[in-house]
Protein backbone atom coordinates (compact mmCIF):
# COMPACT_ATOMS: atom_id res chain seq x y z
CA UNK A 1 0.00 0.00 0.00
CA UNK A 2 0.99 3.51 -0.85
CA UNK A 3 -1.17 5.55 1.52
CA UNK A 4 -2.18 4.96 5.09
CA UNK A 5 -5.67 3.60 6.28
CA UNK A 6 -8.40 6.70 6.98
CA UNK A 7 -8.62 6.19 10.03
CA UNK A 8 -4.68 7.19 10.32
CA UNK A 9 -5.34 10.61 8.86
CA UNK A 10 -5.05 12.40 12.20
CA UNK A 11 -2.22 10.35 13.88
CA UNK A 12 0.66 12.81 14.81
CA UNK A 13 3.36 12.93 16.73
CA UNK A 14 2.58 14.34 19.85
CA UNK A 15 4.78 17.46 20.90
CA UNK A 16 6.06 16.39 24.53
CA UNK A 17 7.09 13.52 22.84
CA UNK A 18 10.09 15.13 21.50
CA UNK A 19 10.77 17.54 24.59
CA UNK A 20 11.72 13.46 26.03
CA UNK A 21 13.47 12.06 23.06
CA UNK A 22 15.60 15.00 21.96
CA UNK A 23 16.56 15.29 18.61
CA UNK A 24 20.31 16.15 19.38
CA UNK A 25 20.26 12.23 20.81
CA UNK A 26 19.32 10.79 17.38
CA UNK A 27 23.50 10.16 16.42
CA UNK A 28 24.24 9.16 19.86
CA UNK A 29 22.00 6.07 20.16
CA UNK A 30 23.19 2.24 19.27
CA UNK A 31 21.51 1.68 16.44
CA UNK A 32 21.28 -2.25 15.02
CA UNK A 33 22.09 -3.64 11.65
CA UNK A 34 19.52 -6.04 9.68
CA UNK A 35 20.04 -6.79 6.46
CA UNK A 36 22.54 -4.86 5.75
CA UNK A 37 20.76 -1.59 6.68
CA UNK A 38 20.46 0.27 10.18
CA UNK A 39 17.33 -0.11 12.21
CA UNK A 40 16.14 1.33 15.36
CA UNK A 41 18.28 1.42 18.25
CA UNK A 42 19.02 -0.83 20.64
CA UNK A 43 16.94 1.34 23.53
CA UNK A 44 16.20 4.89 23.54
CA UNK A 45 17.26 6.57 26.46
CA UNK A 46 14.84 9.81 27.10
CA UNK A 47 15.61 12.44 29.62
CA UNK A 48 12.89 11.04 32.13
CA UNK A 49 12.61 7.19 33.04
CA UNK A 50 9.35 6.71 30.59
CA UNK A 51 8.93 2.88 32.22
CA UNK A 52 7.86 4.64 35.64
CA UNK A 53 6.03 7.42 34.22
CA UNK A 54 3.58 5.06 31.77
CA UNK A 55 3.73 2.17 34.35
CA UNK A 56 4.51 -1.13 33.62
CA UNK A 57 2.32 -4.61 33.88
CA UNK A 58 3.13 -7.95 32.35
CA UNK A 59 3.95 -11.64 32.72
CA UNK A 60 7.08 -13.47 30.51
CA UNK A 61 8.54 -16.83 30.32
CA UNK A 62 9.79 -17.29 34.05
CA UNK A 63 9.10 -13.40 35.02
CA UNK A 64 6.80 -11.03 35.66
CA UNK A 65 7.02 -7.28 36.62
CA UNK A 66 4.46 -4.67 37.97
CA UNK A 67 6.15 -1.18 38.15
CA UNK A 68 3.37 1.73 38.79
CA UNK A 69 3.11 4.77 37.03
CA UNK A 70 4.69 8.31 38.72
CA UNK A 71 4.05 11.96 38.68
CA UNK A 72 6.30 13.16 35.64
CA UNK A 73 6.20 16.69 37.37
CA UNK A 74 7.57 15.01 40.66
CA UNK A 75 9.96 13.23 38.72
CA UNK A 76 11.54 16.05 37.10
CA UNK A 77 12.13 17.54 40.20
CA UNK A 78 13.19 14.73 41.23
CA UNK A 79 15.93 15.14 39.13
CA UNK A 80 17.20 18.46 39.43
CA UNK A 81 17.53 17.78 43.05
CA UNK A 82 19.72 14.91 41.92
CA UNK A 83 21.86 17.49 39.59
CA UNK A 84 22.06 19.69 42.59
CA UNK A 85 24.17 16.99 44.38
CA UNK A 86 20.83 15.73 46.12
CA UNK A 87 20.30 12.44 46.39
CA UNK A 88 17.13 10.54 45.14
CA UNK A 89 14.42 10.33 48.38
CA UNK A 90 11.92 7.32 48.19
CA UNK A 91 9.65 8.62 50.54
CA UNK A 92 8.69 11.98 48.32
CA UNK A 93 8.22 9.92 45.31
CA UNK A 94 4.71 8.10 45.30
CA UNK A 95 2.45 6.22 43.02
CA UNK A 96 0.58 8.70 41.03
CA UNK A 97 -2.65 8.21 38.25
CA UNK A 98 -3.72 11.18 36.56
CA UNK A 99 -6.92 12.21 37.49
CA UNK A 100 -7.40 10.07 40.63
CA UNK A 101 -9.47 11.38 42.90
CA UNK A 102 -8.89 9.13 45.99
CA UNK A 103 -5.74 8.72 48.57
CA UNK A 104 -2.69 6.78 48.01
CA UNK A 105 -1.15 6.61 51.28
CA UNK A 106 2.12 4.11 52.34
CA UNK A 107 1.23 1.21 53.66
CA UNK A 108 3.01 -2.37 55.00
CA UNK A 109 6.67 -1.55 53.66
CA UNK A 110 6.89 -1.16 50.65
CA UNK A 111 3.18 -1.40 49.65
CA UNK A 112 0.75 1.55 48.77
CA UNK A 113 -2.91 1.46 50.48
CA UNK A 114 -5.37 3.21 47.78
CA UNK A 115 -8.66 3.73 49.01
CA UNK A 116 -11.94 5.56 47.29
CA UNK A 117 -14.44 8.44 48.32
CA UNK A 118 -17.39 8.53 49.94
CA UNK A 119 -19.60 11.12 51.46
CA UNK A 120 -22.48 10.52 54.23
CA UNK A 121 -26.24 11.77 52.63
CA UNK A 122 -28.31 12.22 55.76
CA UNK A 123 -29.11 9.62 57.86
CA UNK A 124 -29.28 6.42 55.26
CA UNK A 125 -27.70 7.49 51.82
CA UNK A 126 -23.78 8.01 50.82
CA UNK A 127 -22.08 9.03 47.52
CA UNK A 128 -19.57 7.35 46.20
CA UNK A 129 -17.31 9.73 43.69
CA UNK A 130 -14.05 7.24 43.32
CA UNK A 131 -13.29 4.02 42.61
CA UNK A 132 -9.83 1.98 44.12
CA UNK A 133 -7.91 2.12 41.27
CA UNK A 134 -8.30 -0.47 38.48
CA UNK A 135 -11.95 -1.26 39.74
CA UNK A 136 -14.61 -0.81 36.69
CA UNK A 137 -17.25 0.87 37.45
CA UNK A 138 -19.15 -2.03 35.80
CA UNK A 139 -17.98 -4.75 38.20
CA UNK A 140 -18.74 -2.26 41.29
CA UNK A 141 -21.94 -2.36 40.41
CA UNK A 142 -22.80 -5.68 40.38
CA UNK A 143 -21.01 -5.69 43.99
CA UNK A 144 -23.75 -3.13 45.15
CA UNK A 145 -26.56 -5.92 43.19
CA UNK A 146 -24.96 -8.26 45.19
CA UNK A 147 -25.42 -6.59 48.22
CA UNK A 148 -29.09 -5.64 47.86
CA UNK A 149 -29.74 -9.72 47.37
CA UNK A 150 -28.36 -10.66 50.57
CA UNK A 151 -30.74 -11.31 53.63
CA UNK A 152 -30.77 -9.24 55.26
CA UNK A 153 -30.39 -6.39 52.24
CA UNK A 154 -27.18 -4.43 53.26
CA UNK A 155 -28.67 -1.78 50.70
CA UNK A 156 -31.68 -1.15 49.43
CA UNK A 157 -31.18 1.15 46.52
CA UNK A 158 -28.82 2.01 44.10
CA UNK A 159 -29.10 5.67 41.97
CA UNK A 160 -26.60 6.38 39.40
CA UNK A 161 -25.42 9.87 38.11
CA UNK A 162 -22.10 8.79 36.11
CA UNK A 163 -20.61 11.80 34.00
CA UNK A 164 -17.74 10.74 30.99
CA UNK A 165 -15.08 11.32 33.58
CA UNK A 166 -16.59 10.95 36.92
CA UNK A 167 -18.36 8.08 38.87
CA UNK A 168 -20.98 8.71 41.01
CA UNK A 169 -23.34 6.73 42.91
CA UNK A 170 -25.58 6.87 45.34
CA UNK A 171 -26.33 4.09 47.83
CA UNK A 172 -29.07 3.28 50.47
CA UNK A 173 -27.99 1.92 53.57
CA UNK A 174 -30.93 1.37 56.47
CA UNK A 175 -28.29 0.80 59.31
CA UNK A 176 -25.39 3.97 58.12
CA UNK A 177 -25.58 5.15 61.46
CA UNK A 178 -24.38 2.26 63.27
CA UNK A 179 -21.79 2.36 60.84
CA UNK A 180 -18.23 3.51 60.65
CA UNK A 181 -16.28 4.95 57.93
CA UNK A 182 -13.71 2.21 58.02
CA UNK A 183 -16.64 -0.23 58.05
CA UNK A 184 -18.46 1.10 55.21
CA UNK A 185 -14.51 1.16 53.11
CA UNK A 186 -14.36 -2.75 54.15
CA UNK A 187 -17.93 -3.56 53.54
CA UNK A 188 -18.23 -1.71 49.81
CA UNK A 189 -14.40 -2.67 48.66
CA UNK A 190 -13.26 0.74 48.72
CA UNK A 191 -9.58 0.00 49.69
CA UNK A 192 -6.96 -1.84 48.17
CA UNK A 193 -3.18 -2.29 48.07
CA UNK A 194 -0.87 -1.57 45.58
CA UNK A 195 2.26 -4.11 45.49
CA UNK A 196 5.36 -2.61 44.88
CA UNK A 197 7.68 -5.58 45.58
CA UNK A 198 7.97 -6.90 41.67
CA UNK A 199 9.60 -4.35 39.97
CA UNK A 200 11.28 -6.41 36.97
CA UNK A 201 12.92 -4.75 34.26
CA UNK A 202 15.71 -4.20 31.57
CA UNK A 203 19.22 -2.41 32.54
CA UNK A 204 21.53 -0.57 30.55
CA UNK A 205 23.21 -4.22 29.58
CA UNK A 206 20.01 -5.15 27.82
CA UNK A 207 19.71 -8.19 30.78
CA UNK A 208 16.64 -8.72 33.19
CA UNK A 209 17.45 -7.85 36.25
CA UNK A 210 15.18 -7.20 39.58
CA UNK A 211 15.61 -3.85 41.03
CA UNK A 212 14.45 -3.36 45.37
CA UNK A 213 13.16 -0.62 45.06
CA UNK A 214 12.52 2.60 42.60
CA UNK A 215 15.77 4.37 43.77
CA UNK A 216 17.66 1.88 41.69
CA UNK A 217 16.01 2.20 39.00
CA UNK A 218 16.10 6.18 38.82
CA UNK A 219 20.19 5.79 39.73
CA UNK A 220 20.97 3.85 36.85
CA UNK A 221 18.72 5.71 34.25
CA UNK A 222 20.54 8.51 35.26
CA UNK A 223 24.01 7.21 35.14
CA UNK A 224 23.01 6.57 31.05
CA UNK A 225 21.55 9.98 30.96
CA UNK A 226 24.41 11.11 32.32
CA UNK A 227 26.68 9.59 29.69
CA UNK A 228 24.52 10.69 26.77
CA UNK A 229 24.52 14.36 28.19
CA UNK A 230 28.96 14.07 27.51
CA UNK A 231 28.05 12.49 24.00
CA UNK A 232 25.98 14.83 23.42
CA UNK A 233 28.17 17.65 24.07
CA UNK A 234 30.84 16.03 22.33
CA UNK A 235 28.95 15.82 19.29
CA UNK A 236 27.40 19.15 19.27
CA UNK A 237 30.93 20.54 19.70
CA UNK A 238 32.27 18.17 16.80
CA UNK A 239 29.44 19.54 14.37
CA UNK A 240 29.85 23.21 15.07
CA UNK A 241 33.93 22.84 14.49
CA UNK A 242 33.19 21.04 11.39
CA UNK A 243 30.91 23.98 10.14
CA UNK A 244 32.91 26.65 11.51
CA UNK A 245 35.95 25.33 9.65
CA UNK A 246 33.72 24.82 6.52
CA UNK A 247 32.58 28.56 6.39
CA UNK A 248 36.17 29.63 6.75
CA UNK A 249 37.61 27.47 4.06
CA UNK A 250 34.87 29.16 1.27
CA UNK A 251 35.30 32.64 2.73
CA UNK A 252 39.38 32.06 1.65
CA UNK A 253 38.87 30.09 -1.68
CA UNK A 254 36.05 33.25 -2.63
CA UNK A 255 37.96 36.09 -1.64
CA UNK A 256 41.46 34.31 -3.39
CA UNK A 257 39.01 33.71 -6.69
CA UNK A 258 37.94 37.47 -6.25
CA UNK A 259 41.49 39.01 -5.82
CA UNK A 260 43.03 36.98 -8.46
CA UNK A 261 45.25 34.79 -6.19
CA UNK A 262 43.59 31.66 -7.64
CA UNK A 263 42.50 31.36 -11.10
CA UNK A 264 39.83 28.71 -11.75
CA UNK A 265 39.18 29.30 -15.46
CA UNK A 266 40.85 27.37 -18.63
CA UNK A 267 42.00 25.33 -16.44
CA UNK A 268 42.21 21.27 -16.01
CA UNK A 269 40.21 19.98 -12.47
CA UNK A 270 43.66 18.03 -11.83
CA UNK A 271 45.68 21.40 -11.29
CA UNK A 272 42.92 23.13 -10.02
CA UNK A 273 42.80 20.26 -7.47
CA UNK A 274 47.05 19.98 -6.94
CA UNK A 275 46.55 24.01 -6.22
CA UNK A 276 43.87 23.87 -3.65
CA UNK A 277 45.85 21.02 -1.65
CA UNK A 278 48.68 23.16 -1.88
CA UNK A 279 46.92 26.34 0.02
CA UNK A 280 45.80 24.26 2.82
CA UNK A 281 42.36 24.06 1.63
CA UNK A 282 40.74 21.26 3.85
CA UNK A 283 39.10 18.27 2.04
CA UNK A 284 36.01 16.82 2.97
CA UNK A 285 37.43 13.21 4.07
CA UNK A 286 39.24 16.17 6.55
CA UNK A 287 36.00 17.96 7.70
CA UNK A 288 34.44 14.48 8.07
CA UNK A 289 37.14 13.60 10.65
CA UNK A 290 36.55 16.57 12.80
CA UNK A 291 32.86 15.43 12.95
CA UNK A 292 31.43 12.17 12.18
CA UNK A 293 28.38 12.24 9.69
CA UNK A 294 25.65 9.21 10.03
CA UNK A 295 26.59 7.17 7.09
CA UNK A 296 24.18 6.60 4.36
CA UNK A 297 22.46 3.39 3.36
CA UNK A 298 23.96 1.97 -0.13
CA UNK A 299 20.65 3.08 -1.49
CA UNK A 300 21.80 6.60 -1.08
CA UNK A 301 25.59 6.56 -1.51
CA UNK A 302 26.71 8.79 -4.36
CA UNK A 303 28.64 7.58 -7.40
CA UNK A 304 31.95 8.93 -7.57
CA UNK A 305 33.46 9.95 -10.57
CA UNK A 306 36.54 8.61 -12.24
CA UNK A 307 39.75 10.86 -11.29
CA UNK A 308 42.11 11.77 -13.91
CA UNK A 309 45.45 10.71 -13.27
CA UNK A 310 47.74 12.81 -11.56
CA UNK A 311 44.99 14.06 -8.55
CA UNK A 312 46.56 13.95 -4.91
CA UNK A 313 42.82 13.43 -3.66
CA UNK A 314 39.84 12.28 -5.71
CA UNK A 315 37.90 16.00 -7.16
CA UNK A 316 34.98 14.92 -5.16
CA UNK A 317 36.97 16.02 -2.21
CA UNK A 318 36.56 19.90 -3.10
CA UNK A 319 33.09 19.75 -4.24
CA UNK A 320 32.21 21.87 -1.58
CA UNK A 321 34.35 25.01 -3.42
CA UNK A 322 34.25 24.05 -7.07
CA UNK A 323 30.26 23.08 -6.87
CA UNK A 324 29.13 26.56 -5.71
CA UNK A 325 27.01 28.90 -7.83
CA UNK A 326 29.14 31.82 -9.94
CA UNK A 327 26.96 34.12 -8.29
CA UNK A 328 28.78 33.17 -4.81
CA UNK A 329 31.74 35.21 -6.25
CA UNK A 330 30.63 38.64 -4.67
CA UNK A 331 31.18 40.67 -2.19
CA UNK A 332 27.57 40.18 -0.47
CA UNK A 333 28.10 36.55 -0.73
CA UNK A 334 31.33 37.10 1.37
CA UNK A 335 29.94 39.03 3.88
CA UNK A 336 27.14 36.54 4.57
CA UNK A 337 29.38 33.81 5.40
CA UNK A 338 31.85 35.91 7.40
CA UNK A 339 28.02 36.68 9.82
CA UNK A 340 27.63 32.73 9.61
CA UNK A 341 31.09 31.93 10.41
CA UNK A 342 30.91 34.80 13.35
CA UNK A 343 27.59 32.57 14.36
CA UNK A 344 28.64 29.71 14.77
CA UNK A 345 32.15 30.53 16.35
CA UNK A 346 30.04 32.06 19.48
CA UNK A 347 27.54 29.14 19.55
CA UNK A 348 30.91 27.20 19.58
CA UNK A 349 32.66 29.31 22.50
CA UNK A 350 28.78 29.00 24.66
CA UNK A 351 28.30 25.30 24.24
CA UNK A 352 32.19 24.48 25.17
CA UNK A 353 31.52 26.63 29.01
CA UNK A 354 28.22 25.13 29.07
CA UNK A 355 28.08 22.14 31.53
CA UNK A 356 26.20 19.03 30.84
CA UNK A 357 23.88 19.73 34.00
CA UNK A 358 23.15 22.92 32.92
CA UNK A 359 21.55 21.34 29.49
CA UNK A 360 19.62 18.93 31.30
CA UNK A 361 18.09 21.75 33.79
CA UNK A 362 17.25 23.33 30.54
CA UNK A 363 15.67 20.34 28.91
CA UNK A 364 13.27 19.45 31.94
CA UNK A 365 12.21 23.04 32.31
CA UNK A 366 11.03 22.33 28.65
CA UNK A 367 9.57 19.10 29.11
CA UNK A 368 7.68 20.44 32.50
CA UNK A 369 6.85 23.57 30.56
CA UNK A 370 5.17 21.48 27.56
CA UNK A 371 3.93 19.08 29.75
CA UNK A 372 1.75 21.60 32.11
CA UNK A 373 0.02 23.16 28.79
CA UNK A 374 -0.81 19.85 27.33
CA UNK A 375 -2.75 19.23 30.52
CA UNK A 376 -4.48 22.53 30.97
CA UNK A 377 -5.32 22.07 26.99
CA UNK A 378 -6.95 18.76 28.40
CA UNK A 379 -8.69 20.25 31.25
CA UNK A 380 -10.28 22.99 29.47
CA UNK A 381 -11.42 20.74 26.36
CA UNK A 382 -12.82 18.86 28.76
CA UNK A 383 -14.59 21.77 30.59
CA UNK A 384 -16.12 22.96 27.57
CA UNK A 385 -17.33 19.83 25.87
CA UNK A 386 -20.98 20.20 25.79
CA UNK A 387 -22.90 18.25 27.43
CA UNK A 388 -24.86 14.89 25.94
CA UNK A 389 -28.62 15.78 25.62
CA UNK A 390 -30.64 13.13 26.62
CA UNK A 391 -32.70 11.37 24.12
CA UNK A 392 -36.31 12.37 24.41
CA UNK A 393 -38.73 9.20 24.94
CA UNK A 394 -41.79 9.47 22.81
CA UNK A 395 -44.82 8.07 24.47
CA UNK A 396 -46.04 4.78 23.74
CA UNK A 397 -49.26 4.97 21.11
CA UNK A 398 -52.44 3.91 22.40
CA UNK A 399 -54.75 1.56 20.26
CA UNK A 400 -57.57 3.49 19.03
CA UNK A 401 -60.54 3.12 20.95
CA UNK A 402 -64.05 2.04 19.19
CA UNK A 403 -66.33 4.50 18.87
CA UNK A 404 -69.25 4.42 21.30
CA UNK A 405 -72.55 4.20 20.08
CA UNK A 406 -75.64 5.44 22.03
CA UNK A 407 -78.64 2.98 22.03
CA UNK A 408 -80.44 3.69 18.46
CA UNK A 409 -76.99 2.72 16.87
CA UNK A 410 -76.12 6.61 16.21
CA UNK A 411 -72.35 7.93 17.14
CA UNK A 412 -72.32 10.64 19.52
CA UNK A 413 -71.73 13.60 18.32
CA UNK A 414 -67.99 15.36 19.80
CA UNK A 415 -69.70 18.85 21.72
CA UNK A 416 -66.86 21.22 22.59
CA UNK A 417 -65.92 20.95 26.31
CA UNK A 418 -66.51 24.17 28.78
CA UNK A 419 -62.82 25.71 29.10
CA UNK A 420 -61.41 26.16 32.33
CA UNK A 421 -59.44 29.20 33.33
CA UNK A 422 -57.05 29.92 36.02
CA UNK A 423 -59.54 30.80 38.92
CA UNK A 424 -58.73 31.17 42.56
CA UNK A 425 -61.93 29.08 42.88
CA UNK A 426 -60.99 25.27 40.94
CA UNK A 427 -64.62 24.64 40.46
CA UNK A 428 -65.65 27.33 38.24
CA UNK A 429 -66.36 27.20 34.81
CA UNK A 430 -65.91 29.65 32.57
CA UNK A 431 -69.05 29.49 29.62
CA UNK A 432 -68.43 30.84 26.24
CA UNK A 433 -70.16 34.39 26.71
CA UNK A 434 -73.03 34.93 23.86
CA UNK A 435 -72.92 38.42 22.12
CA UNK A 436 -75.99 40.70 23.38
CA UNK A 437 -77.45 41.08 19.91
CA UNK A 438 -77.85 37.64 19.48
CA UNK A 439 -79.10 37.16 23.03
CA UNK A 440 -81.90 39.44 22.70
CA UNK A 441 -82.99 37.72 19.12
CA UNK A 442 -83.08 34.07 20.65
CA UNK A 443 -84.71 35.19 23.70
CA UNK A 444 -87.72 36.87 21.17
CA UNK A 445 -87.46 33.99 18.87
CA UNK A 446 -87.93 31.76 21.91
CA UNK A 447 -91.27 34.26 23.41
CA UNK A 448 -92.82 34.34 20.41
CA UNK A 449 -95.10 31.31 18.09
CA UNK A 450 -92.47 30.23 16.00
CA UNK A 451 -95.07 30.60 12.81
CA UNK A 452 -94.88 34.22 13.00
CA UNK A 453 -90.79 34.31 14.13
CA UNK A 454 -89.14 37.08 11.65
CA UNK A 455 -85.87 36.68 10.74
CA UNK A 456 -83.74 39.71 12.68
CA UNK A 457 -82.16 39.78 8.66
CA UNK A 458 -85.18 40.69 7.26
CA UNK A 459 -87.02 37.57 5.96
CA UNK A 460 -90.04 35.59 7.73
CA UNK A 461 -89.64 31.93 8.83
CA UNK A 462 -93.05 30.56 8.03
CA UNK A 463 -91.55 26.82 8.72
CA UNK A 464 -92.52 25.34 12.24
CA UNK A 465 -90.10 25.17 14.57
CA UNK A 466 -90.13 21.43 14.90
CA UNK A 467 -89.36 21.34 11.21
CA UNK A 468 -86.12 23.85 11.22
CA UNK A 469 -84.99 21.67 14.00
CA UNK A 470 -85.91 18.23 12.31
CA UNK A 471 -83.66 18.89 9.26
CA UNK A 472 -80.29 18.71 9.22
CA UNK A 473 -77.85 20.88 8.59
CA UNK A 474 -76.21 21.49 4.98
CA UNK A 475 -72.27 20.93 4.31
CA UNK A 476 -70.37 23.50 3.38
CA UNK A 477 -68.66 26.67 4.98
CA UNK A 478 -71.49 28.78 7.21
CA UNK A 479 -72.31 32.15 6.36
CA UNK A 480 -71.63 35.08 8.97
CA UNK A 481 -74.73 35.97 10.23
CA UNK A 482 -73.77 38.70 13.01
CA UNK A 483 -70.67 41.30 12.05
CA UNK A 484 -67.53 41.10 14.26
CA UNK A 485 -68.18 42.06 18.08
CA UNK A 486 -64.85 43.27 19.43
CA UNK A 487 -66.51 42.74 23.21
CA UNK A 488 -66.51 39.31 22.02
CA UNK A 489 -64.77 36.35 22.77
CA UNK A 490 -66.01 34.29 19.91
CA UNK A 491 -67.16 34.55 16.59
CA UNK A 492 -70.89 32.77 14.54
Amino acid sequence: KDVASSRYIFTNLAEVTRKLFMPEDEFLHEYQIEEGQKIEPHYYVPILPLVLINGAEGIGTGWSTNVPPYNPMELIEAYKKKIQGIGFEADKLAPWFKGYLGSITKGKHPNYDIKGVFERLGLEWIKITELPVKKWTSDFKKMLEELCLSDPPFITDIKEYHTENRVHFEVKIPKLEKLSDSEIMKKLKLETNLAMGNLVLFNKDRKIQRYNNIVEVLEEHFSVREEFYHKRKSFLMAKLTRETQMLSNKVRFILAVVDGELVINKKKKAELVNELKKKGFYTKTDLDNIFKEPKLSSSEESVEESDEPGMPVPSKEYDYLLGMPLWTLTYEKVEQLKKEQHEKTQELEVLTNTHIYEMWNKDLDELKTCIQEAWDYEENERLNRPQPKRAKTKPARKKPQPKKENKKGMTQSKLPLPIKTASDDEHFIKVPKIPEKVQEVLDSALKSDSSDFKNPFGETNKRKAKDTVSKPLKKGKLKQVVEKDSDSEFEL
